[in-house]
């Protein structure tokens, strides 16, 4: 491992507890090239403001627990929603398996489960614990406008402030770190080059076959956005050691 930039460095930080988070939705525009741009958050994106607006959370999960990749996590939730006022796409369907039949008959209601997501999140020893997402600009832009639409602005603003604060494990400078890390051509700087969630835990997290089996589960996927944020941190870490030797 090499040590990263002074800038990714500062992103990754040193925290001591991580919310890893994820969502699935019911369906999404098909768009051609894969051109991204920066989101509202600050973060890097391969989506547009219009996507935010038309997906629609069917399923969410967070995970919350300490920066040590050995700990069991303090707090672990996986809901389904039950969609109102839209289906879920065939698409969709075959991308994470969740029928619109199965998620009417046993999804709850959206505004409940943001409740309990924030009552999770605004504890008062996790204000200061460190957000992670694969594309966190899209799944906290889709997480936004659900709120607008449950009528829960009173969280926004709180919402806002952890997001511009994560990390998005789909960086495209982390991504360059990581692949110089493991022996590959980082690319030209100005390609913006991301590397994808499974390929990135394969690489960097140990025994995570069950984990892997189970993606685009937002359970799961939480779970491995932890683990894989732990994992950036501990390869910052070994190669700070042997700067030092």
């Amino acid at each position: 491992p090499v040590l990263p930039s002074k800038s990714v460095g500062e992103k990754l930080g040193s925290p001591s507890l991580v919310i890893g988070i994820d969502i699935e939705t019911h369906d999404w525009k098909i768009k051609g090239g894969h051109k991204g741009r920066w989101g509202q958050f600050g973060f890097y994106t391969l989506r547009s403001e219009d996507d935010l607006e038309h997906d629609r959370i069917i399923q969410i999960g967070w995970v919350i627990g300490t920066a040590q990749a050995e700990s069991t996590p303090m707090i672990s939730k996986e809901f389904l929603v039950k969609p109102e006022g839209f289906c879920i796409s065939s698409k969709a369907k075959d991308y994470h398996g969740i029928s619109n039949e199965r998620a009417m008959a046993d999804g709850i209601d959206l505004k409940a489960v943001l409740k309990e997501l924030f009552e999770d999140i605004s504890a008062p020893h996790l204000r200061e614990a460190r957000l992670v997402a694969h594309h966190l600009e899209f799944d906290a832009g889709i997480i936004r406008s659900e709120l607008n639409r449950c009528s829960l602005e009173e969280f926004q603003d709180q919402w806002a402030s952890m997001v511009r604060k994560g990390i998005c494990t789909m960086d495209p400078f982390i991504g360059r770190w990581v692949r110089t890390c493991i022996g590959k051509d980082p690319g030209p700087e100005s390609a913006m080059n991301t590397m994808g969630l499974k390929e990135l835990v394969k690489l960097l997290v140990p025994h995570s076959e069950y984990l892997l089996a189970k993606h685009h589960a937002a359970g799961a996927d939480a779970q491995m956005h932890r683990l894989l944020y732990i994992a950036f941190l501990g390869l910052m870490a070994k190669a700070s050691q042997k700067q030092t030797l």
